[in-house]
């Protein structure tokens, strides 16, 4: 019989632990309580007293006015019961619930953000005919010029364009050129936009007259250490002519620093007597919409109680197995 009552004893224990790891898992939900009932105050009233009302003198021959305080009406009985029924039963007030704020309004998408600081060469020029904005580079042994260029078949929107011009080339590779440094961000990827025309004075011969652009992508402004040209392919026009095709170039670059210098050059290769003029106009530096894939911030679940499972089953199928060798050995007992 000792190991009968043992053995119910352990069974008795491992069902209270079980039955605690239970309710631990499982916090009890706080009822609402409603809000403490709102006592209505009652106006004050006038306590009686038992000073008496004096008697007005007999009437004379003569009425003389006489001042009459206002008396304060004294509350009767009924009254005084109907405040005191107000006071004893409050007045049950509906719980307080609480209004979700209204979601906040659709914010407009902003077009991309230029960089480029008068890329459309609107904003002016300089007194030596570089827009302002712009820094300038040549490689000398030639005549090198830059100028404001007004002339409405080279300007291909608004008033302006930046001519560059590279004149009677004493040596082969002649480059002159504009560059502007930009704040941008790091791995955000960006669109470049470039406008313009080749013009020039001899036959479009092969690499006569070329444009390039290239990119410092450390911010660095030495053009001729950057190693990264790229050529434009657009042909070469007459210097003059009544009808001039403007040329356009789109491409997609990737910023790894936190600034980065935009190169434009134009090239003679030659040296001959000849004149070379590059116009452009409309130039655009902008991120791309999405470009760019910041880490995503979750917010926590509020109002729900998360349950581990884990240690319960395991507790329980602990619960079992001994509670199956227990009662093996509670029949074995009997035997």
């Amino acid at each position: 019989m000792s190991n009968k009552k043992l053995q119910a004893r352990v069974i008795l224990v491992l069902f209270l632990a079980l039955a605690a790891v239970s309710c631990a898992n499982f916090p009890p939900q706080r009822a609402t309580e409603p809000p403490p009932p709102t006592d209505t105050p009652l106006a004050p009233t006038a306590v009686p007293t038992d000073t008496s009302t004096p008697l007005p003198p007999p009437p004379t021959a003569t009425l003389t006015p006489v001042m009459v305080a206002a008396l304060t009406p004294t509350p009767t009985p009924e009254t005084v019961e109907a405040a005191s029924e107000s006071k004893s039963e409050p007045t049950a007030t509906s719980p307080l619930t609480s209004t979700p704020p209204p979601p906040p309004p659709p914010t407009a998408t902003s077009a991309p953000t230029e960089l480029l600081i008068n890329g459309n060469f609107e904003e002016g020029f300089g007194t030596d005919g570089l827009a302002t904005g712009w820094s300038k580079f040549s490689n000398g042994d030639a005549g090198f010029g830059w100028y404001d260029d007004t002339w409405p078949p080279v300007v291909l929107e608004g008033e302006h364009s930046q001519l560059i011009s590279i004149v009677n080339p004493n040596y082969n590779d002649r480059y002159i050129g504009i560059y502007q440094t930009v704040d941008v961000i790091p791995d955000q990827t960006y669109e470049l936009t470039l406008n313009g025309l080749v013009r020039a004075n001899t036959p479009d011969e092969q690499y006569g007259h070329r444009l390039y652009w290239a990119v410092d992508y450390a911010g660095g402004t030495d053009w001729q250490a950057v190693d990264n040209w790229v050529e434009l392919s657009w042909d070469q026009q007459p210097l003059v002519t009544d009808e001039f095709t403007a040329d356009n170039y789109t491409t997609i670059i990737t910023s790894t620093g936190k600034s980065l210098t935009l190169f434009i050059r134009g090239h003679s290769k030659w040296p001959r007597q000849s004149e070379a003029n590059f116009n452009l106009d409309n130039l655009s530096l902008r991120g791309v919409p999405g470009g760019q894939e910041g880490a995503q911030e979750t917010m926590p679940i509020t109002g729900k109680t998360e349950i581990n499972w884990v240690p319960i089953v395991a507790l329980i199928a602990l619960l079992l197995i001994l509670f199956r060798e227990a009662w093996r050995g509670v029949l074995g007992s009997t035997e």
